[in-house]
């Protein structure tokens, strides 16, 4: 476990249900197994590959949000959440598959400028 943050029974669950059994979820020696794993690929070497993917994705959000946004100045303001996730997702799968566009703000447009 942890020496700086362990994880209830509650967060533990709701992290299962939306990454699976992976390192956000386990503790001891299979989160040491695990981050073994993955430590490699997030190497300043290879991160600094994915920044295009980043700006990209993040002018995407920006221009979806100003053409979306409702009223910015209502009381609750502006869930953005599930744009987030969407945005996370289309990063993830350009650096694995470069070479294809996940249009999920532009569906029906062209996104390959």
């Amino acid at each position: 476990m942890s020496r700086h943050y362990i994880k209830t029974e509650i967060t533990r669950n709701v992290l299962r249900r939306v990454t699976g059994e992976g390192l956000l979820v386990v503790d001891g020696e299979e989160h040491k197994r695990q981050r073994k794993i993955l430590t490699p690929a997030f190497a300043g070497t290879r991160i600094v590959h994915l920044i295009p993917h980043f700006w990209a994705k993040g002018c995407e959000l920006s221009k979806y949000w100003e053409e979306n946004a409702v009223d910015v100045t209502r009381v609750n303001g502006y869930e953005v959440f599930g744009d987030l996730s969407r945005t996370t997702l289309d990063i993830i799968g350009l650096a694995g598959t470069p070479s294809r566009r996940f249009p999920l703000f532009l569906r029906g447009t062209d996104t390959d400028r």
